[in-house]
């Protein structure tokens, strides 16, 4: 399984600068702060807060709340009262309200509420298979300060405070996206939340339980299993746990919701033709902002889990507690040093230890700081919680950007800006994680009750090849990911929310991070050839959606960048990085080396079955050559060529792809189940087919190999 990790190198010096991500929250007017001198007698009787279903809770760290850089989370005259459940357990169902057009007025909407099937939320001390989950004392939430039972129960209060927020903002986005917008493109995100439930975690359209360990038996760490639903947070011997840091809390949720939002399309529907009743299936993957090692896709995800400290507390530093306690375990045992450690969000932060300012041309770039250690800015580490630090920073400074520009509807402008940020990225994971290949619930058949939609993908290939497509062969990079979300600011901000944030404002303040990687806003590729016939598919099928009584009103266009916004983005030509002609590529090809690296992928949940009898590390000889069976790894020698920093290479290895067109007169490249409900004869140069090349006489010509000795050019 891959686990989303806090902190997950061994030595401590990486320990301490890893990844303490995210932050507290905002209290409402509700919760009771208790005096130092009623708390020894509240906090040993449960009685006196009987029936009140409150209980004690920390509402930040030791260091935001004393304002000095502690390393003790003994503080009682911190502790506050709030509602933790009515429920007997500590455990909750979650609530999600989706708008709907009135049927009686259907130019007003009416929420529906939804409630969760199942718990989405449930807090145990351990892991442990005979650990029961902690149970209310007559209606009382409170326990000794310190105790295994208080963590839980402050653990629990902070998992559901932002799982309430972020249910307040994905149904904001939804309301506006698909009741409220221009419906210039079609909406990205699932209509019928209320019938999938994946609005949160789900399977097979109902709900699952988030289950959150707050004593992992994990040392300074804590992680997020997107395979199995929990949420582990580590201790230490010394007292010391990563719950006490309720930013480590919000980091790892931000991983949660990352999940669910690149998912949520993920369920498909369908109607049953024997019941006429609608049914519900997730797809056999799931789509996953990161793999295993180092990938751009992971930095990004870590980077949204660092937003979501500000987007609860509105601070630029996090994770100041854990990093001064983590580093004083390491170099101050006595705790007699206070240290200043913390993780920035802003160029004003001073945690910054080089020249940098939230002025135009000043920012955290990419891709000079893509292995950027704050602490230690001359020592690169391939990571991707040091690599995050560029997309935390532009969200927190897009956040700023709106709350300077927009007109908001209340006071709270930072309730309301961080809810259009919550929308584009919900948009934008939505896009990037789809494995129906459908895009929107225009296209879908469920929800538009046209039979004509069921073949029609509009992206990936078909839902058979989409994960292969869209983890493999288009797999998530920083350039993919801000193409699409820029987009959804041009249609949903700039044309929509917020006109005064023009989409020059938007280019230039995505330049500023060097993410201004992309030449167009939109990219078609679905095989089309031309502009034109592009248009005339996608603006064949003005889709209907039957739940919101809302029509897609096409709106083609190939937006073209401002080159004049480009002054730190980099655009540099592949033909620029050259391999090594001497020496092309390291490869490790040792039995037990091979056996080793297996073995780890297979623990963490990657398909790597070898073939019996074909492939496997019983045929590596540690030859450093590539044989046929063997398993070998293999890294490329290669050289940037050009005069600037290259950032953004990706290798990738897929599956035999070496083909032959039968018909160089056909150029439409993709099978005939792609071609998106069209006839042949509407598809310029037809549907194209391929034969396999014979290399090194495989495949032989009896199992459909060719051969071909025309000399060939890129491209053909």
């Amino acid at each position: 399984m891959r686990k989303n990790r806090f902190i997950s190198h061994s030595n401590y010096k990486k320990k301490l600068i890893l990844s303490v991500l995210s932050l507290t929250m905002l209290f409402s007017s509700c919760v009771e702060i208790i005096e130092e001198t009623q708390v020894s007698s509240r906090r040993s009787d449960a009685n006196a807060y009987a029936g009140t279903n409150q209980g004690f809770i920390y509402p930040d760290n030791p260091v935001a709340l004393t304002g000095k850089y502690t390393t003790t989370a003994k503080f009682s005259n911190f502790l506050q009262a709030g509602f933790i459940t009515e429920n007997s357990f500590l455990e909750t169902k979650c609530s999600f309200s989706q708008y709907s057009p009135d049927i009686f007025n259907p130019s007003t909407q009416v929420p529906f509420i939804d409630e969760t099937a199942d718990e989405c939320i449930a807090v145990l001390n351990d892991a442990n298979a005979s650990t029961e989950i902690l149970k209310s004392n007559n209606k009382s939430w409170v326990f000794e300060n310190d105790s295994d039972e208080f963590y839980q129960v402050n653990t629990f209060y902070h998992l559901k405070e932002i799982m309430n927020r972020y249910l307040e903002s994905i149904s904001f986005a939804h309301k506006y996206v698909h009741l409220e917008s221009n419906m210039s493109i079609p909406p990205a995100t699932k209509f019928n939340f209320t019938d999938t439930q994946s609005y949160l975690l789900t399977e097979d359209g109902v709900s699952k339980t988030l289950k959150a360990y707050s004593k992992c038996y994990l040392e300074f760490n804590a992680y997020f299993s997107p395979a199995q639903d929990i949420l582990c947070f580590g201790y230490d011997e010394s007292d010391f746990r990563i719950v006490q840091d309720p930013s480590i809390i919000y980091h790892e949720m931000g991983h949660v919701f990352v999940k669910a939002m690149m998912n949520q399309r993920n369920v498909t529907s369908g109607v049953d033709p024997n019941t006429s009743m609608p049914y519900f299936k997730s797809h056999p993957y799931q789509s996953d902002l990161g793999e295993l090692f180092y990938d751009e896709a992971g930095a990004i995800n870590e980077g949204i889990a660092d937003y979501f400290s500000y987007y609860m507390n509105q601070r630029t530093r996090v994770g100041e507690f854990v990093f001064n306690k983590i580093k004083s375990i390491a170099e101050d045992p006595e705790g007699t040093i206070a240290f200043s450690q913390y993780r920035p969000l802003s160029e004003s932060e001073d945690a910054h230890s080089i020249q940098l300012s939230e002025t135009s041309g000043q920012r955290l770039a990419y891709p000079q700081h893509v292995h950027y250690d704050p602490a230690n800015p001359t020592i690169p580490v391939e990571d991707v919680h040091y690599s995050s630090g560029t997309i935390s920073h532009y969200l927190v400074a897009l956040t700023k950007e709106f709350k300077n520009s927009c007109s908001f509807t209340s006071s709270n402008t930072h309730k309301e800006a961080t809810n259009y940020i919550m929308l584009l990225l919900n948009e934008t994971l939505a896009e990037v994680g789809d494995l129906t290949a459908k895009g929107s619930d225009l296209f879908s058949q469920y929800s538009t009750f046209d039979t004509n939609q069921e073949n029609l993908f509009f992206t990936n290939l078909n839902s058979e090849e989409s994960y292969l497509w869209t983890q493999v062969i288009n797999p998530p990079n920083f350039r993919r990911f801000f193409r699409i979300f820029v987009k959804n600011i041009y249609h949903y901000i700039s044309n929509g929310l917020c006109p005064q944030f023009s989409i020059d404002e938007s280019e230039r303040l995505l330049d500023d991070y060097g993410l201004l990687l992309f030449k167009s806003y939109e990219d078609r590729g679905n095989g089309l050839d031309t502009d034109t016939l592009a248009a005339t598919i996608y603006t064949s099928f003005t889709g209907y959606n039957v739940f919101s009584g809302k029509f897609f009103m096409p709106y083609v266009f190939n937006t073209q960048v401002n080159e004049d916004n480009r002054k730190n983005s980099i655009l540099i030509s592949k033909d620029f990085l050259k391999l090594d002609t001497e020496s092309v590529a390291f490869v490790i090809d040792g039995q037990n080396d091979m056996k080793k690296l297996l073995a780890s992928l297979v623990f963490e949940g990657e398909n790597v079955a070898t073939t019996e009898g074909i492939a496997g590390t019983e045929y590596n000889n540690n030859d450093i050559e590539i044989n046929p069976g063997e398993v070998v790894a293999v890294s490329l020698n290669i050289f940037n060529n050009s005069n600037s920093t290259m950032g953004g290479v990706q290798f990738l290895a897929n599956d035999w792809d070496h083909m032959k067109l039968n018909d160089t007169t056909q150029n439409y490249t993709n099978v005939t189940s792609n071609k998106n409900g069209l006839n042949n004869a509407d598809i310029v140069g037809g549907i194209a087919t391929h034969s396999p090349c014979s290399i090194d006489g495989f495949p032989s010509a009896s199992e459909g190999g060719v051969t071909d000795s025309t000399t060939t050019t890129a491209g053909n």
